[in-house]
């Protein structure tokens, strides 16, 4: 269970324990029965991908609570995540400005005046890429790194490559930066904790 501010963020309730689950505060997988949230575990790991990215930014030192942040694709679950983690207020721009406002609009049913499109892109103190651009090599960088604040982490959600052409110019630039395995690293103290398995 993650909690903040005496709210439960993320819980999760073992076979037994009741026929309702709740998973994440946003509502993305609330009031499920227990199989009914594994089927989405299974089919949609995002349930679970913004409490281990949260995770992965706490344990490297990284507290998003008070910060301003800046979320380039607009999946939700990251967004979501972070503002739950306590952030001031989450700017979320997507290539499909319609799926973007979406977010932001159910976003801010959770988090009034907390999420908006297009917002603190250049006071950010984390900036995260949650698009695909940077599996591949030849992929346009997501933002250009030169444009944020100087205190600013530069996350990328992008497991494969590690070093993604993205965090080595945040790097260069002389950015703290974070990779995307560690969203992996604390998922899967999630997974485990709910289908009841003991660690390796």
């Amino acid at each position: 269970m993650l909690t903040r501010d005496g709210r439960t963020v993320f819980a999760m309730h073992r076979p037994g324990s009741g026929p309702v689950t709740v998973v994440f505060e946003s509502g993305l997988a609330a009031n499920r029965s227990w199989w009914a949230l594994v089927q989405e575990l299974v089919a949609a790991p995002s349930v679970v991908d913004g409490v281990g990215f949260v995770n992965g930014l706490s344990v490297r030192g990284y507290d998003p609570a008070r910060a301003r942040a800046f979320v380039v694709g607009a999946g939700g679950a990251g967004a979501a995540a972070v503002l739950a983690a306590g952030a001031e207020l989450v700017g979320l721009v997507d290539v499909d400005q319609g799926r973007a406002a979406g977010v932001v609009s159910h976003l801010d049913e959770h988090w009034p005046g907390r999420a908006a499109v297009g917002a603190a892109f250049g006071h950010a103190g984390l900036v995260v890429n949650a698009t695909p651009l940077g599996m591949r090599s030849v992929d346009p960088l997501p933002f250009d790194p030169n444009e944020l604040a100087s205190h600013a982490v530069v996350a990328d959600i992008i497991m494969r490559p590690k070093g993604t052409p993205l965090l080595r110019a945040a790097a260069e630039a002389g950015y703290r930066v974070h990779h995307g395995h560690h969203m992996l690293d604390e998922q899967i103290p999630l997974y485990r904790d709910f289908f009841c398995l003991s660690p390796a």
